[in-house]
């Protein structure tokens, strides 16, 4: 029911799907997008080995997108500790930050905290911020 009206739904669509992303990390060096794995793989309940934060941030950026909700992915160096990368994903509509690998639905500040985003650690193509 929720998919029916998704502007309307948009906040409880992004918590539906940013918790069902979260948790099971897992083969860090995973690439689903070259292997040709399905997103369903990523969900709760998929494969064992869901992926690092890259790969559900991505997967959420799709989905949302699809579903008819803007999304951006950003992605960051972490403020407290030296090679730490983190890719997440923005919702405009909402001015909140959904991390799909930590199941968080927060403020940009929130991140601002934590990271220095939009640098150059793990690459993203043009047009994905």
């Amino acid at each position: 029911m929720l998919l029916i009206d998704p502007k309307g739904n948009t906040e409880a669509i992004v918590r539906m799907f940013n918790e069902k992303l979260s948790g099971d990390y897992g083969n860090w060096g995973f690439n689903p997008f070259t292997l040709g794995t399905n997103a369903e793989d990523f969900v709760e309940g998929g494969s064992e080995i869901r992926g690092a934060c890259r790969h559900k941030a991505r997967v959420l950026w799709a989905i949302l997108n699809h579903v008819g909700i803007p999304t951006e992915l950003r992605s960051g160096a972490c403020r407290s500790r030296f090679y730490a990368w983190h890719v997440w994903t923005y919702i405009p509509s909402l001015n909140k930050i959904a991390d799909p690998t930590a199941n968080h639905l927060e403020s940009p500040e929130f991140y601002d905290k934590h990271y220095r985003w939009h640098v150059s650690g793990i690459p993203l193509p043009p047009g994905w911020y």
